[in-house]
């Protein structure tokens, strides 16, 4: 299971969109490893995505939208609120096993934020800045947002097929 743990410090984060690879978000402590991350993967008929994990701490160094085949376009605004301490990360022990939670991906396309679900609809938000962790029950890793420009949100949907882009 996945579940959000206090880290000392939050590492910088790099989110990048793209119409090939709709989002990759990297933070810096993942350009630091040697080992191999330990990968855990969702895959669904609504896309592909996989959560990068240190080797060594557990703590979330990466995560890629590979494919968004399902991706959902809303026209609203997402605006979550963090309700949590900002200095939470996602964890994985290295002794889990991650069971399949029998929920689909969710991915959606806000006018503020590119959402990610994998579990249960979250209940609360934690983090700070241009990412966001949802959280359901205690401490259970949920979802993921990230905060884009329209640009960037034009880029992700122009590359989905059967998505228009929306015209400014």
């Amino acid at each position: 299971m996945i579940i959000m743990r206090q880290v000392e410090i939050v590492e910088p984060v790099t989110i990048e969109y793209n119409e090939y690879v709709p989002l990759t978000v990297t933070w810096r402590n993942a350009s630091e490893v040697l080992e191999s991350p330990v990968y855990v993967v969702r895959r669904d008929e609504n896309g592909y995505l996989e959560l990068k994990f240190h080797p060594s701490t557990g703590i979330l160094m990466e995560v890629v939208l590979a494919a968004a085949s399902g991706l959902i376009v809303e026209q609203m605004s997402l605006s979550p609120l963090s309700s949590e301490d900002a200095s939470l990360m996602p964890f994985l022990d290295s002794s889990d096993r991650v069971p399949e939670t029998g929920s689909p991906l969710v991915i959606k396309a806000y006018s503020d934020y590119l959402y990610l679900s994998f579990g249960p609809d979250a209940d609360r938000w934690a983090g700070s800045g241009p990412v966001l962790f949802g959280l359901a029950g205690a401490q259970g890793f949920a979802a993921i947002c990230a905060r884009w420009t329209g640009s960037e949100r034009e880029s992700v949907l122009a590359g989905q097929p059967g998505q228009d882009a929306p015209s400014q």
